[in-house]
């Protein structure tokens, strides 16, 4: 019994030196140098998404003047039952079908409308076209075009 108490005690007693040792880490100018490196990823991830979309426009030569891009983690993070339908809709007809290495789908809204083009692997590109009516989304057309492959450089 007291081999059990002494463990028990040795254990909490590591597990909050290891929190005051983190607590003491983030106080340090590491902290600032983290931040620098967390939006210097976000900005490298952005311009290879820009440089996607710009693809994609190309490719597909969609007319996408009505629509509005907007970010997936926008749709999926939302609380309006609307963006709450739509995110349950690309997940079952766009995302439960992606492959390993699929990139993230781009996201376009229309009145009552959204687009969503999602780049594989291989390159191609899978459009998805979705309208809004009696309270829920519904997909109208599937469609592929062949496309460029695209892979993100690692960040220097």
């Amino acid at each position: 019994m007291k081999k059990i108490a002494l463990f028990a005690l040795g254990a909490l007693f590591a597990i909050s030196s290891g929190i005051a040792a983190a607590g003491n880490f983030g106080d340090s100018g590491n902290n600032e140098i983290a931040k620098e490196k967390i939006e210097e990823i976000k900005k490298h991830e952005e311009d290879f998404f820009n440089k996607v979309e710009k693809k994609v426009k190309e490719e597909t030569k969609l007319d996408l003047k009505d629509y509005k891009k907007v970010k997936m983690e926008d749709v999926f993070n939302s609380e309006e039952e609307s963006d709450t339908l739509l995110a349950q809709a690309i997940f079952e007809n766009v995302i439960k079908g992606s492959t390993r290495g699929d990139l993230k789908p781009l996201i376009f809204l229309g009145d009552d409308k959204a687009i969503v083009i999602e780049k594989t692997v291989k390159g191609s590109n899978n459009v998805y076209e979705f309208s809004y009516s009696e309270g829920e989304w519904v997909k109208e057309s599937e469609s592929n075009t062949e496309g460029e492959k695209m892979k993100m450089e690692p960040l220097k």
